[in-house]
């Protein structure tokens, strides 16, 4: 708004400039109205002047802050992309979460029944080794009173 307003000004300023060329050439160098109208073409030409330096600088101000607004654009864009990546890793962190401790259960079970069935086996071992040193001394007995006999 402010770029157009003071483009405007320095429309308005040169066409002014432009007005006062022309008298000053279809009017004499030398009277006083051409005195005044020198004064006051330099002055309008000052002001044309700091117009366009106040231009160049909104200019030079709209163009950053445009970089700065597509910057922060960009900004919002990376942080709406991380937190949808956050979201989809805490998610997939559940999951593996779950399957690790199902896993876990599973191999527990499995390392249970080993161990039971490794103390069933046992067992049965010690059974049978007595079953066969009892099989083993009633067999000696019966081979000693042979011998005796």
């Amino acid at each position: 708004r402010e770029i157009g307003d003071l483009k405007e000004k320095i429309n308005a300023v040169q066409k002014e400039k432009k007005e006062l060329e022309s008298q000053l050439v279809s009017v004499g160098k030398t009277s006083k109205i051409s005195e005044n109208r020198r004064k006051k073409m330099a002055e309008l030409e000052k002001q044309l002047t700091d117009y366009k330096k106040k231009l160049l600088e909104l200019q030079k101000f709209e163009k950053m802050k445009q970089q700065n607004d597509q910057a922060i654009a960009k900004m919002k864009e990376e942080v709406t992309a991380l937190k949808q990546q956050r979201v989809h890793l805490t998610r997939q962190l559940r999951v593996d979460k779950q399957l690790f401790t199902e896993w876990q259960n599973k191999a527990e079970k499995q390392m249970n029944q080993m161990k039971v069935k490794e103390k069933r086996r046992e067992y049965e071992a010690i059974l049978a080794k007595r079953n066969f040193d009892q099989q083993l001394n009633v067999h000696r007995r019966k081979y000693e009173e042979v011998i005796l006999l």
